[in-house]
């Protein structure tokens, strides 16, 4: 994943624990984001659960972040 898109998915997430609690309205809020800047489709996983990310297969790494705000964890990446 480029910086640009790394940044974007910082400040998009930022956002969104901003303006919501549960997990699943914040992941959609990012995905959404995320398929109107890039046009593409987007998977964005959020947890509070520490090694998440062990438990998924991503096969295109470029693709992929996984980072943490405060105690939450967030995956983004793209389809296909």
């Amino acid at each position: 994943m480029s910086l640009n898109m790394q940044k974007d998915a910082i400040d998009i997430s930022t956002d969104a624990l901003e303006m919501y609690t549960r997990n699943r309205d914040i992941a959609k809020y990012i995905k959404n984001k995320f398929e109107q800047k890039y046009n593409s489709k987007w998977r964005c996983i959020v947890s509070k659960q520490s090694g998440l990310y062990d438990k998924i297969d991503i096969n295109e790494a470029e693709n992929y972040i996984h980072f943490n705000i405060d105690q939450v964890s967030i995956i983004l990446y793209k389809l296909g």
